[in-house]
């Protein structure tokens, strides 16, 4: 049996009905593009499958894994795309969102996200370019390397993990704080970037 992947046959055909706080209800992941070699696997390394389609639906705990010149683009039920460059490998290890009712919203159209969700992905190796709505008060998320974390609070950025520990952020939008194993945290500003050695530097 796959566990954590399930399709709908309508992008908005999953409802959320209640309001309320963040808890664990696991919010959708929705697939928007893909293309090239890829794999989908559980957090144990079990293969799910290496067949997406447009609109499928998949849940957190899985790890994608690209190949090259591969790409896959997701859409998240808070507003937020990510797309999965080639040869990168992306946990997505939890994925939080309070209930709520979409009625003719679309997701791409939000400004902000329409209710308050909880985020925290892994970028092992690869390269991830990240669009987020503005978060709601209470609503957090973090992307983890090997060697920081960012924190994001609405903002359109490109995070780098290289296979040898070199890391690099680089921000279109808004503001991304990112804190490195050693504690300090640096704050990336619209147009700005920033290098980090595999000593976290």
């Amino acid at each position: 049996m796959i566990r954590h992947l399930i399709y709908f046959p309508l992008l908005f055909s999953f409802g959320f009905l209640t309001k309320g706080q963040v808890g664990e209800d696991p919010g959708a992941i929705i697939v928007l593009s893909e293309e090239g070699l890829y794999e989908v696997r559980d957090e144990d390394g079990n293969l799910l499958t290496n067949n997406l389609k447009p609109g499928s639906v998949l849940r957190d705990g899985l790890v994608i894994k690209t190949g090259p010149k591969s790409e896959i683009s997701v859409l998240f039920s808070n507003g937020l795309t990510a797309s999965i460059l080639s040869n990168s490998s992306l946990h997505i290890a939890s994925f939080k969102q309070t209930p709520f009712d979409p009625g003719d919203q679309k997701l791409e159209e939000l400004n902000s996200e329409p209710s308050q969700s909880s985020t925290d992905l892994k970028l092992e190796f690869g390269d991830l370019v990240i669009k987020t709505k503005k978060l709601n008060r209470g609503s957090s998320f973090n992307i983890t390397s090997p060697i920081g974390t960012a924190g994001i609070r609405g903002t359109e950025f490109q995070l780098s993990q290289s296979v040898n520990g070199q890391c690099k952020l680089d921000v279109a939008t808004s503001t991304v704080s990112f804190t490195n194993l050693q504690g300090v945290t640096s704050i990336v500003s619209t147009g700005q970037g920033l290098d980090i050695a595999p000593a976290g530097g």
